[in-house]
């Protein structure tokens, strides 16, 4: 597990070849095929690594189990945990918080699609409508009113994106906590977690989806000359509104192959309700 750090530092702090050596290694990470995780905040830390450690406690408890099976001597487990007063919220309603929380996650990645869509419309009406024209102060009002939908698109989806983090924040937290209270639960829960787990593909896909456009548009943007101060400024306000949420979007997309993966194996560990009636 590798976990890589993007939180925000003061430039005056930073060690330069320390920080050199950080980005080889992450290059070596990638080249031989390996994967890291971002992360933007302690809290998002937190958050991945217990998933992490979630499947691989998970993992090393199936080779135990095919250890004892094979013959091998392992040493005795603790019994299963009772009820805490976390528990108290049910594993029904716990799912059913995640599954709410995705699709909010879901349909603020829409939106924000749709405001992409939005904007290569203006920016596009923006370029015939100075192309139409050889006064110079009607250009000037052109390129300032590409400026405006620049800004706006930029509030637009800074909005949404606040929305993405939360819901997707409180959709991973509740589905963790279902998680560990499968093993209490045991087939009992598993089609409310198989469904679970449709969801979070779906969210996953719709995420992926998402991001060829939004590179595509980050690239129109970079090469858009600064033809006015207005207009400079919305465009680097607009590209770091976008690197923010391409930053989330791939935080989000390594966490959620993580959580599909612990959830496959948990639904593989535990027979379904139908499967051990039959």
């Amino acid at each position: 597990m590798v976990f890589l750090s993007t939180i925000p530092a003061d430039p005056t702090q930073i060690d330069t070849a320390q920080l050199e050596k950080v980005n080889a290694f992450r290059e070596r990470v990638s080249q031989r095929g390996g994967f890291y995780h971002r992360f933007p905040s302690r809290e998002d830390f937190a958050r991945a690594l217990r998933v992490a450690l979630m499947r691989r406690a998970l993992e090393f408890g199936q080779r135990r189990q095919q250890g004892s099976l094979s013959g091998e001597r392992s040493a005795p487990t603790a019994p299963p945990r009772g009820p805490t007063e976390e528990d108290e919220v049910g594993l029904l309603e716990l799912f059913e918080l995640g599954n709410q929380n995705f699709n909010w996650v879901t349909e603020a990645t829409e939106r924000m699609n749709q405001a992409l869509t939005d904007l290569g419309e203006r920016m596009t009406q923006r370029v015939e409508q100075m192309n139409r024209t050889s006064d110079t102060n009607l250009k000037r009002r052109y390129v300032d009113a590409a400026g405006e939908d620049l800004l706006n698109y930029a509030n637009r989806t800074e909005a949404e994106l606040a929305i993405f983090v939360s819901s997707y924040q409180s959709g991973i937290d509740a589905y963790m906590r279902g998680s560990r209270m499968l093993p209490l639960l045991g087939s009992a829960g598993v089609d409310t977690m198989r469904q679970s787990l449709g969801s979070l593909q779906s969210m996953k896909t719709s995420m992926v989806g998402a991001v060829g456009s939004m590179k595509q548009l980050r690239g129109s943007l970079d090469a858009l000359p600064p033809l006015t101060t207005p207009l400079a400024k919305a465009k680097r306000r607009a590209l770091g509104v976008i690197d923010n949420l391409l930053g989330e979007w791939d935080n989000a997309a390594r966490l959620s192959e993580e959580l599909i993966a612990l959830l496959s194996e948990l639904i593989a560990r535990y027979p379904s309700a139908d499967t051990s009636l039959s």
